[in-house]
């Protein structure tokens, strides 16, 4: 999987204290959630944990193969599926 970076997407991270790595660790995470953003647009959720904390991963799948990211945050709790 390619993780499409630039600079928007970098700095949304570190408004939220993120850096790109925790973001693809999110997407690999064994406990991730993937659901289809309300937002639509063809965009998704991705939830997964790391070291005790939940991110949420914003992003479109430009292909199979290929992700941009929009932005990932920690959450204080998982959305129902």
């Amino acid at each position: 999987m390619r993780f499409i970076w630039d600079r928007q997407n970098r700095s949304h991270l570190e408004q939220h204290g993120v850096e790109p790595a925790i973001a693809e660790a999110v997407f690999f995470a064994k406990d991730r959630r993937i659901i289809e953003s309300a937002q639509g647009l063809g965009r998704y959720e991705c939830e997964g944990s790391l070291k005790g904390r939940v991110y949420r991963l914003v992003f479109t799948a430009l292909s199979d193969t290929e992700i941009d990211p929009s932005t990932c945050f920690p959450v204080r709790r998982r959305k129902q599926p």
